[in-house]
């Protein structure tokens, strides 16, 4: 392993949760969490990487909808690895993910004044860096799928629905109803 090298990992615990993260020794990483625990935790799966700490990133991103605690989400090994594939590969988006479609540039800037939210407002909820939003909407740079998936679900768990373009009108949000 260089010297900038790490491992992106994903341990799996007997509470039914799986933590995704990087270190240069994660066999210890996982020992150190089962003796400060208390749970059955295994080393599920280690990918060596130069880049370990955007891919573990990119990777907190694609399963932020699962995020219990932390690092800790409610998916299957098998979802993490493939999360983490993905942010290796760069891909738009994996089938675990084939349900979501991205929000628009018009859909983002329409949903933050439905919230009256600040681009700040919206980068702190989302998790990524308010000039990401400010590119985003503007225009200015094209974003990948998953930073418009992630956008997308800090509006969806804010309370707004978004609509898909089809023949009789174009893409827009609205406020979820008290009922739903």
């Amino acid at each position: 392993m260089s010297a900038a090298a790490s491992n992106v990992y994903v341990l799996k615990s007997d509470h039914g949760l799986v933590k995704v993260g990087i270190s240069k020794n994660p066999e210890k990483r996982a020992k150190d969490l089962r003796s400060h625990s208390g749970l059955v935790i295994d080393l599920a799966y280690a990918r060596e990487l130069e880049n370990a700490g955007s891919v573990e990133r990119a990777a907190h991103i694609i399963l932020d909808a699962k995020r219990r605690n932390g690092e800790w989400f409610d998916v299957t090994v098998e979802e993490a690895i493939s999360a983490i594939d993905l942010a290796v590969e760069g891909l738009p988006r994996s089938e675990l993910f084939e349900k979501d479609s991205p929000c628009s540039a018009a859909q983002c800037r329409m949903a933050r004044a439905a919230l009256r939210w600040t681009t700040k407002d919206l980068a702190k909820r989302a998790r990524i860096d308010g000039n990401t939003v400010i590119r985003f909407e503007n225009g200015k740079r094209k974003s990948n799928e998953t930073t418009m998936l992630v956008i997308k679900q800090a509006f969806e768990a804010a309370g707004l629905i978004f609509i898909d373009a089809d023949e009789t009108a174009g893409a827009g949000v609205r406020v979820k109803e008290a009922s739903e």
